[in-house]
């Protein structure tokens, strides 16, 4: 399914590169899983495939200096999931759930289109609405 995945992310996230001006940058996968990681001046994209849990999810970041936060730094790096949560409504959820390579297509390409569609502003440098998810994050 690594395969699949990056090839997927290839396709679905190519808007990244094409409209935002984002850098693809080399895959990182093993027996766990992948992880692809898009950067732009300000915003960094990673879109990771976990195998165990069969999961694939969106996390958005603040670069700071050029620099991904550290993983424990919750305020500067947010789940796609929050975002569409607070823009669209409890209601809309994205799943993540790719047991089967029909899920993997349908869970990225939803998850590009929310991309594209609720955090159009974060991927330009807009990070005003980064304390409101940290707060709908821990709730």
């Amino acid at each position: 399914m690594n395969q699949l995945f990056v090839k997927l992310c290839n396709e679905k996230f190519q808007f990244l590169v094409e409209e935002f001006g984002f850098k693809r940058m080399p895959a990182k996968c093993g027996a766990h899983g992948c992880a692809l990681l898009y950067r732009g001046q300000t915003t960094s994209v990673a879109i990771y495939y976990e195998r165990r849990d069969q999961a694939a999810w969106v996390s958005l970041k603040r670069l700071t200096d050029g620099k991904e936060p550290d993983v424990l730094d919750k305020m500067n790096q947010h789940g796609l999931w929050s975002v569409v949560r607070l823009k669209a409504g409890p209601d809309v959820k994205l799943v993540g759930s790719v047991p089967t390579e029909a899920d993997m297509e349908r869970v990225l390409t939803e998850n590009a289109h929310a991309l594209r569609t609720y955090a159009a502003d974060i991927l330009r440098g807009d990070f005003s609405l980064f304390p409101e998810l940290y707060r709908v994050e821990n709730e």
